[in-house]
């Protein structure tokens, strides 16, 4: 047989017989020494998924009892208004805890395109706890009607025309930010909201009709906190005055086209922060 370490040896019949003999015996034996790999990498996977299993019955978090897993949730709720839909599809335990905790459904962060099931299924899950709502214009306003009563905190761009009859009764914290239809001065009322105590408004504010002037209109809510755009109008005068013995914040934002008059004078007893911004006094 020519020597294995020079390519270029002259072969005979026999040596060629011999060598393919020899590259047959070897490849047998890399298949067997592949398939040991494969059945060796399996076995390394089982192991490490028994180890992982092990490991997770003795977690920290396995010690967390229901009560605080549920204040974990109403945490991660409130920081992630969508979170309760992810950690219910963890495990049935979790699924038991989030869905015995209604506070964490409670901050409802409406997006344009949100589903109203899943609007519904939020308000459905929070149970009677109080709602922190972002309400897209989007949706109708009408589903606001059954829970109107447990609003606490609501952000909305407008309060169209058919929602004046909906009564906020513990509704405390009000964001109007994209407006497009004027408000009576009279429209935020203790009747409608009896307990709104912060508003932060970007709207047109108008008078009341001449048959409803404001001496016979509602008494306000007992605002302490307003931030409020002016308009073009002076009507947002009145509102101030009707609320000037319960605020204790007043931040007042004005476009370049707006002025405040020294002819304006008003008494602010309870008043503790005063901001105005883009202001031009004449």
């Amino acid at each position: 047989m020519f020597p294995m370490t020079d390519i270029y040896y002259p072969t005979t019949r026999d040596d060629i017989i011999r060598v393919k003999q020899s590259i047959h015996a070897l490849q047998s034996e890399f298949d067997s020494a592949m398939a040991l790999i494969a059945q060796t990498q399996l076995r390394v996977e089982e192991i490490k998924k028994e180890i992982e299993l092990k490991e997770a019955s003795i977690a920290p978090i396995k010690l967390l009892t229901f009560d605080a897993l549920s204040t974990i949730f109403e945490v991660s709720g409130e920081v992630e208004w969508s979170s309760p839909l992810q950690i219910s599809g963890v495990c049935r335990f979790w699924r038991q805890v989030v869905l015995a905790t209604p506070r964490a459904w409670s901050f409802v962060q409406l997006q344009s395109g949100t589903p109203l099931k899943i609007a519904n299924l939020f308000f459905d899950r929070s149970g009677q706890c109080p709602l922190h709502i972002n309400f897209p214009k989007e949706l109708p306003y009408r589903i606001l009607s059954p829970i109107a009563h447990r609003i606490r905190c609501l952000t909305v761009q407008d309060f169209p025309p058919d929602t004046r009859d909906l009564v906020f009764t513990n509704l405390h914290r009000v964001a109007i930010t994209h407006s497009r239809h004027p408000i009576p001065v009279s429209f935020f009322n203790c009747h409608r909201f009896p307990t709104l105590k912060y508003l932060r408004s970007n709207m047109a504010v108008t008078k009341d009709e001449p048959s409803r002037g404001t001496e016979d209109a509602p008494p306000p809510p007992p605002l302490k906190g307003w931030s409020l755009w002016l308009m073009q109008n002076e009507a947002w005068m009145g509102c101030l005055h009707r609320v000037q013995d319960t605020l204790v914040s007043l931040k007042l934002l004005l476009n370049s086209d707006n002025h405040i008059e020294q002819r304006h004078s008003i008494s602010l007893p309870a008043l503790k922060s005063l901001e105005i911004k883009g202001y031009r006094i004449y």
